[in-house]
């Protein structure tokens, strides 16, 4: 049975399934580490989709306050409506981060580091409703109107939160698991791989450090 489900975001449809008594086939077996992996895939999509989401209605309101005019002037000239444009960028670009380094581990990183990327997507990509809220407040009482779009972003943006709160326990309980890892001691070790490219360039850089160790103390730069 497919049972309907309220939500905030009326743009998307969702359903509860039903499957009482009805007929089923055992297909495979799944590994934990397997629906782990799923588990982390889904909380990426997710923050993917949220920041999509956030930075549409920042570009929107950007866009309005350039041409919106007040006093004279176009309403992005004030500082006060500046600073809000900054909150959104500073928000965006923290999650969008995030989620970028999240695909790249979902595909190329070991389990450890996949489900830390996966905690550090979804901790920034909590914030992202406050992106909706604020581009409200740059669009005034425009915003507030259900003709206007800025709703829909905003409302898209709280239910994924939502959603993937009920699925890692919100944004504060991620950010406490990232936390528990560092205390512990798990760090992510960077490597580049340069494809052996960097081998001229470490043996010209060791050739000139020990040309500066022979000067004089006085003379290093």
């Amino acid at each position: 049975t497919l049972t309907p489900r309220d939500h905030v975001d009326q743009t998307r449809k969702l359903f509860d399934v039903g499957l009482d008594a009805a007929p089923a086939q055992l297909l495979a077996y799944a590994s934990g580490d397997s629906v782990d992996a799923l588990v982390d895939d889904v909380l990426i999509a997710h923050a993917a989709d949220a920041v999509g989401a956030a930075r549409a209605v920042m570009d929107l309101a950007v866009d309005y306050a350039k041409v919106r005019r007040q006093f004279d002037q176009p309403i992005g000239s004030f500082q006060a409506v500046q600073g809000l444009c900054v909150d959104m960028y500073e928000t965006v670009e923290l999650a969008r981060s995030g989620v970028i380094h999240a695909l790249w581990a979902a595909d190329s990183a070991d389990a450890d580091e996949r489900h830390r990327a996966a905690l550090r997507a979804r901790a920034f990509a909590g914030r992202l409703a406050t992106v909706g809220d604020i581009a409200i407040q740059v669009f005034g009482g425009i915003g507030f109107t259900f003709e206007h779009d800025a709703h829909m972003y905003l409302r898209r943006a709280v239910a994924l939160s939502l959603m993937v709160a009920t699925m890692t326990g919100g944004g504060e309980v991620s950010a406490a698991r990232l936390a528990r890892r560092v205390g512990t001691g798990q760090r992510r070790v960077p490597e580049i791989d340069f494809g052996g490219m960097d081998t001229e360039f470490r043996e010209a850089t060791r050739t000139t450090m020990s040309a500066i160790a022979k000067l004089p103390a006085d003379e290093h730069r």
